[in-house]
This record gives C-alpha cells, sequence and structure tokens, in this order.
C-alpha cells in the first residue's frame, strides 16, 4: 500500500504505541508535520524510528490508522530559544500492524515521506 510516513519517531513512543495499540504523538519535525498536513483521519500512516535519510527498502516500522489530527502554536520559554512560539503537530494513532517499506516514492525535502508499504503477517 502506498502511505506517508512519520519518521524518526522515539523508541519509547513506539513501545507505548505497541502495548496499549492507542497514542497520540507531538510531533515538532518540518517533515513529520507535513506528512500531518496531508494525513486526514481514518488513513493509515506508516511510523518508524528510522530517521527519514535512512530510510530503505526493507525498514521496518508500525502501520496505524489515523485517530485525531491537528497543528497548534505552541509558547515557549524565550530562555531556551531565540523564538517565542513553535508549531506542533498531535496525531493519535491507533495501532493496525506491523509493515515493512518496499520501495520510495517521495523523500524530498520539506514534503512528506511516501512510501509503498506491505503489512507483515502474525501468526
Amino acid at each position: 500500500m502506498r502511505i506517508i510516513a512519520l519518521a524518526g519517531i522515539s523508541p519509547h513512543a513506539l513501545s507505548e504505541l505497541i502495548k496499549n495499540h492507542i497514542k497520540t504523538l507531538n510531533l515538532k519535525s518540518a517533515d513529520n508535520l507535513l506528512a500531518l498536513k496531508s494525513v486526514d483521519v481514518g488513513d493509515f500512516i506508516f511510523i518508524t524510528s528510522v530517521v527519514k535519510d535512512d530510510i530503505i527498502p526493507g525498514t521496518e516500522g508500525i502501520i496505524g490508522r489515523v485517530k485525531k489530527v491537528s497543528i497548534v502554536h505552541q509558547k515557549i520559554q524565550s530562555e531556551v530559544s531565540e523564538e517565542r512560539e513553535c508549531v506542533v503537530g498531535k496525531i493519535q494513532i491507533e495501532m493496525i500492524g506491523f509493515g515493512t517499506c518496499v520501495d520510495i516514492n517521495d523523500m524530498e525535502v520539506l514534503s512528506p515521506t511516501i512510501l509503498n508499504v506491505v503489512m507483515k503477517s502474525i501468526y
């Protein structure tokens, strides 16, 4: 299946998704924010801890279904940053299963990562 990917997600967040079968992620990466702009509730999404530049055919991850998605402004403390606000994407994902990337459709800078992924059978 041809689906959008979220890359560079922490192993801890992936473990929580596997354990609870549902997880809300707070994302700040520009590529992942662009991915959120390209998905709707009900869409499938591929989630991996592998960073975007390292995704190759054979990269494994989780296939999930989007339950909620939003992009919001958040104020940040000016002592730790040159800026006073940032954009944060929130996506609630329901785990469907595990998948493997078989081909890469689009990995341009500042565009969503689009992959061809196959679902792994679990017996």
